[in-house]
């Protein structure tokens, strides 16, 4: 009968996988089969998370495995290290168009579009004039629609 508790801190039964066991160091789950367990202890990545692990336990350290500190890195963006000048993320600096209710409050816009469009196809209005085009349009408008109902 295999003993697995010569290697129990490290490697302990999974939660996750009840038929497999799981090592602390490298974050891994290992079959029940003896074979598998010693050649995942007598392994590389074993060999070297055991090394770490016995120097973070001299030094006093909390010990990360190699593969949560790799994600630790990536998540630290390289600017913030260098002297901490750059600026937090804020949302409100982020540039928005006005909205088409802020132009509707009666406040004209400064573009005539008269680049888009050329003039003569809009001949000047005046106030005084009366309106005769009413009767020649073969469409009803918006507020002719209101007046009718």
């Amino acid at each position: 009968e295999f003993d697995y508790g010569k290697f129990e801190p490290h490697i302990v039964p999974s939660t996750k996988n009840l038929h497999q066991l799981f090592c602390k160091l490298t974050l891994r789950h290992i079959n029940k089969l003896p074979e598998h367990v010693l050649r995942h202890v007598q392994g590389k990545r074993y060999q070297k998370a055991l090394k770490t692990y016995e120097e973070c336990q001299k030094e006093g350290v909390e010990y990360i495995p190699a593969c949560l500190r790799q994600k630790k890195r990536r998540t630290q963006h390289p600017d913030d290290q260098m002297n901490g000048s750059r600026q937090p993320y804020k949302r409100e600096e982020f540039w928005e168009p006005k909205s088409s209710d802020e132009a509707e409050d009666g406040e004209e816009t400064d573009d005539s579009m008269s680049d888009l469009y050329p003039p003569a196809l809009f001949p000047e209005k005046s106030p005084s004039a009366p309106q005769t085009t009413k009767g020649s349009d073969d469409f009803a408008t918006d507020s002719e629609d209101d007046g009718a109902k």
